[in-house]
């Protein structure tokens, strides 16, 4: 029997003596989570017995004696909750759950079992059952069984809601986030313009004659643009880090070629007669990669600028190497070491936090920025899937070592360095420090070449392994003229070294600087290479003062006479006289720099102050353009869809006119905006001098 009275007729309100109704009375159903319970149960005594129960705590209850009748009471709406038994007539309670959960998934049961039944409580539960009770039913037992569901209920609810209130808070952090990104975007194109033009013409004054007072004054201007573009790019970068914004853009690139640019574009920072550039290579690293230049770049800008601030004797080297190689790719590993003034032990925890700065030394007196480079540069190697280290001693100097997961990518064309033919041609290299000896010795003998070490002394030149030099027959030698000696005097002292071989052809290495090129013809060289070394061009360069190319055989006293110096910008120098440039830009200003720019540099431009006045020059001119570079924002018709018609123009011809935009608008998804009109690079405004003249050579020279 169960413990419930007999009754025919249910009756919510009706008083009760029982501590049953009594508990449920206390109840305050205003606050319940479930308002409506049906009672599938065959048994009518059972049934009434616990309609009238749960009726009495305040719940709205109704029974059906089987699953027809449950099935017209469900249909009807209202029901949070079904207390069923497993056991009915028309169909197996437990199927009838599964099948009614199919359509109302948010409905709960509560199944009733008796100890002769089929299934065991594991299954019930597993097959979506809130709850079960073993007959024989106890009516405190229900009453908890649909209290602990509807606590589980409102915990659910609550959690909704908070989820709700989360998701509502977050868009609201993102899209305060995305308006503090756009203002800072914004802001960023507004400066960067007129800056675009400021810095242009600082580079264009600098060619003018101006009085030493001028040159000062010019000076200082240009390290202030300089400072405050590094500010302008690390706020931006520094927003878009925090907010998650920063994006790869992985493209195919040589990292050895990428090394030896960032080591060109410091150069400038540097006092190079008292501070020796350096960059190795190490022969495991490959000769293409698939990753992002730029980012790779922007990492190895700072940290050798940083090197540059801090080192006014000694040496600043950019080492590179495969750190590890996995089934995915390859860990490259760039080093740079200075030998500046190093770091205290007790900074070391701090640099790499946002708007900390630690001061080296005096030499670090005056130098101040926002403190967010290493910060930047940091977050940006993560992303990239390496790290940013340090080492460093007071007083010594420091290393700074970036990692980075790359893609090597399999069927290279890469242009490797070939031994000069005839193989064994004996190399005279006379150097300044034992670091540039041993990495150019290392360059040569790869190609093939015999190499006689010998380190100028302030004194004397000194064969590394004590041989007297005046016997043997050079073919040709090279020179490293670090500063301080005079041209023409270490000519007479080569010449004194070298009696058996007294034409032997001669090739300084310096930095390059105005007028050193003249400087070293006058004094007798043939050729002039410029600091850094590449191995590649170092090669070239020897072939090309012994009269041969790289895979040429020339025979010994066959070398081409010339009165010409060779350098490595003689090639690019007659590209430039042919090259056609048409420039593309509404700001007259800024038009006007970078025509005198790229004029004063030997190119023939054309210029264009919107999209339509391309589009006619294209059609008409006689001329075919090499090279277009094109602003974004302009009237009548903007960068994009000049480029969409440029391409439209061109069709099948199979002639595609490089297109490089330059613009302040620095966000990634506006240069996939641009690549994806159909052109081929992007110049961020302000630009140096050097920058355009970088995307000119790269795509026209």
């Amino acid at each position: 029997m169960n413990d419930f009275p007999k009754s025919q007729v249910l009756n919510p309100s009706r008083k009760t003596s029982s501590s049953l109704i009594g508990k449920a009375m206390d109840y305050h159903p205003e606050s319940s989570v479930i308002k409506g319970i049906l009672v599938v149960e065959h048994d009518n005594e059972l049934r009434q017995g616990l309609v009238e129960a749960l009726g009495s705590g305040g719940y709205d209850c109704c029974g059906a004696p089987s699953v027809r009748g449950a099935r017209t009471l469900l249909w009807s709406g209202g029901i949070d909750l079904v207390i069923c038994d497993i056991a009915l007539p028309d169909m197996d309670g437990l199927r009838f759950m599964v099948s009614v959960k199919d359509e109302l998934p948010d409905l709960d049961f509560i199944i009733m079992t008796s100890p002769e039944g089929d299934y065991v409580d594991s299954e019930i539960v597993d097959a979506g059952a809130a709850d079960y009770l073993a007959k024989p039913i106890k009516p405190d037992a229900v009453i908890a069984r649909v209290r602990r569901i509807e606590r589980d209920r409102r915990k659910v609810l609550d959690l909704g809601r908070t989820n709700r209130e989360l998701s509502v808070a977050m868009e609201g952090l993102k899209e305060s986030s995305r308006a503090k990104g756009d203002f800072l975007a914004r802001m960023s194109h507004e400066i960067r313009t007129p800056l675009s033009s400021i810095m242009g013409y600082t580079d264009i004054l600098f060619d003018t004659c101006l009085a030493p007072e001028q040159t000062d004054y010019v000076t200082n201007i240009k390290k202030s643009c300089d400072v405050l573009l590094g500010i302008v790019n690390d706020v931006l970068d520094f927003s878009r880090v925090e907010s998650g914004e920063i994006g790869l853009d992985p493209i195919e690139f040589d990292p050895e070629v990428l090394c030896f640019e960032c080591l060109e574009m410091v150069r400038t920072q540097v006092d190079t007669s008292r501070v020796e550039l350096l960059c190795r290579i190490c022969d495991c690293v490959p000769g293409c990669v698939r990753a992002d230049p730029n980012r790779f770049r922007q990492v190895l800008l700072n940290l050798l600028g940083n090197a540059a601030k801090f080192t006014v004797n000694g040496v600043i080297e950019l080492s590179l190497k495969v750190k590890e190689k996995t089934k995915t790719g390859i860990v490259l590993c760039a080093s740079v070491r200075d030998t500046g003034s190093g770091i205290p032990t007790a900074a070391l925890g701090v640099i790499f936090k946002p708007f900390q700065q630690v001061v080296r030394g005096r030499i670090a007196k005056g130098l101040r920025g926002m403190g967010l480079g290493l910060s930047i540069c940091r977050k940006i190697a993560r992303r990239m899937g390496g790290n940013i280290t340090v080492e460093s001693r007071e007083g010594e100097g420091s290393v700074f070592t970036f990692s980075s997961r790359v893609e090597p990518v399999e069927k290279q064309n890469i242009v490797q360095i070939q031994p000069v033919k005839p193989a064994g041609l004996r190399v005279l290299l006379v150097v300044s420090t034992l670091a540039f000896g041993a990495m150019v010795s290392r360059e040569l003998k790869a190609a093939g070449l015999v190499v006689d070490l010998v380190l100028n002394s302030r004194d004397a030149l000194s064969p590394f392994d004590g041989t007297h030099l005046a016997a043997a027959c050079h073919d040709v030698g090279l020179i490293d003229l670090k500063g301080g000696e005079h041209p023409r005097g270490m000519v007479a002292k080569i010449r004194r070294l070298t009696l058996a071989c007294p034409e032997l052809p001669l090739i300084a290495c310096a930095n390059p600087g105005p007028g050193v090129a003249e400087i070293f013809q006058q004094a007798g060289f043939d050729g002039f290479l410029p600091k850094p070394v590449q191995p590649r061009k170092l090669v070239a360069m020897i072939a090309g003062v012994l009269g041969m190319t790289v895979n040429q055989s020339v025979g010994m006293g066959s070398r081409v006479t010339t009165t010409k110096l060779i350098t490595t910008h003689l090639l690019a120098e007659q590209a430039k006289r042919s090259a056609a440039i048409l420039l593309v830009d509404d700001n007259p200003v800024n038009q006007r720099m970078a025509t005198i720019m790229l004029s004063k540099a030997g190119y023939k431009v054309t210029s264009a102050d919107n999209g339509r006045q391309t589009l006619e020059l294209c059609r008409s001119s006689k001329e075919r353009f090499d090279l277009i570079l094109m602003d974004i924002f302009m009237p009548e018709m903007d960068g994009f869809e000049t480029t969409r018609q440029i391409r439209a123009l061109e069709g099948d011809s199979g002639v595609r006119v490089p297109i490089v935009a330059f613009t302040a608008n620095v966000l990634p998804l506006f240069k996939e905006r641009c690549l994806v009109a159909g052109m081929d690079d992007f110049l961020t405004k302000p630009f140096r001098r050097e920058d355009i003249f970088a995307a000119v050579k790269k795509w026209v020279v």
